[in-house]
């Protein structure tokens, strides 16, 4: 990638050159188990999820600025740099949900959802020396951490007959974030609740209507 930057006034000029090799893994996966327990319609249900990546990059920043006074190049700033940058993500999670019948076609749910995920970004940037990438520069040397924590209860109330399903509810979600690194820790907590509702009418096997 190269770029070249003027301005109108001309008093300065430059190029840049920016370029990198990256290497990343994937991999995720998820468990439901789900079990009657005796009464019709009574049931228990859990499902669990996890995700990891993770990045490597290595690239390569390259500039050259060269600063005008009466139309004369005054002074040349030059930048050679070698920077090793991780990026590692995990996050699991799961929800468990409990339906009791309360009467014909009516149901009561209550779930708990949990989800955690940490995310890592290490940067170390090299400024060029007697030919190798050898003195940190601690301007543009990154290390994060980032922490973020999400639950959510729900009750719903189901209604489900043969041309209509009417699901009724409400929801508490508590958050919180956590992030580590270049001396701004911060740490903050939200709670939001929100009531929820869900209407759905089959006309035939190929036309229904939903309203959420």
């Amino acid at each position: 990638l190269f770029h070249t930057l003027t301005n109108a006034d001309s008093t300065n000029r430059g190029r840049s050159h920016n370029f990198g090799e990256n290497d990343s893994q994937q991999i995720g996966g998820s468990l439901l188990w789900r079990q009657r327990l005796g009464k019709p319609g009574r049931t228990l249900s859990i499902r669990l999820n996890y995700d990891y990546s993770n990045n490597d990059l290595t690239g390569f920043n390259k500039s050259e600025t060269f600063y005008f006074a009466d139309h004369v190049i005054d002074s040349t700033a030059i930048i050679d740099q070698k920077y090793l940058k991780n990026e590692k993500s995990n996050s699991i999670g799961g929800r468990m949900s409990y339906t009791e019948p309360l009467g014909k076609n009516f149901f009561v749910e209550a779930a708990y959802r949990y989800n955690y995920r940490k995310t890592n970004s290490d940067k170390d940037t090299y400024n060029k020396m007697n030919g190798e990438y050898s003195v940190l520069d601690q301007e543009y040397t990154t290390h994060y951490e980032n922490v973020f924590i999400t639950q959510q209860a729900e009750l719903n109330f189901k209604k489900q007959e043969e041309k209509y399903n009417l699901t009724v509810g409400a929801s508490m979600q508590p958050s919180t974030t956590k992030s580590l690194g270049r001396g701004r820790d911060t740490t903050y907590s939200i709670i939001n609740f929100a009531p929820a509702a869900r209407f759905d009418y089959r006309f035939s096997d190929s036309k229904f209507l939903r309203a959420t």
